[in-house]
């Protein structure tokens, strides 16, 4: 399991993400910006001022595992863009 994967993106007030597909669009007061994810390894929710990725698969292998995070901190490393 990805340590860095399972932990939950807080969405500051001012930015919202957006899911279309596989695509997540992060916009906030500095500016927008798009981010195309593997819809058929992972899905994601939404709540009031958190974002978490999850991957579909029960049994999570050394490559998921590794892109979990990695996505994980390019989502948080997006929404901290456009927010900063």
């Amino acid at each position: 399991m990805s340590k860095i994967g399972k932990k939950n993106i807080l969405i500051p007030k001012e930015s919202s993400i957006k899911i279309d597909g596989a695509n997540l669009t992060i916009t906030g007061p500095k500016g927008t910006k798009t981010l195309t994810i593997n819809d058929k390894i992972f899905s994601s929710k939404i709540n009031e001022s958190e974002f978490q990725l999850q991957p579909l698969e029960k049994k999570i292998d050394k490559k998921t595992s590794i892109m979990w995070g990695t996505y994980r901190s390019l989502i948080n490393n997006a929404v901290t863009g456009v927010s900063q």
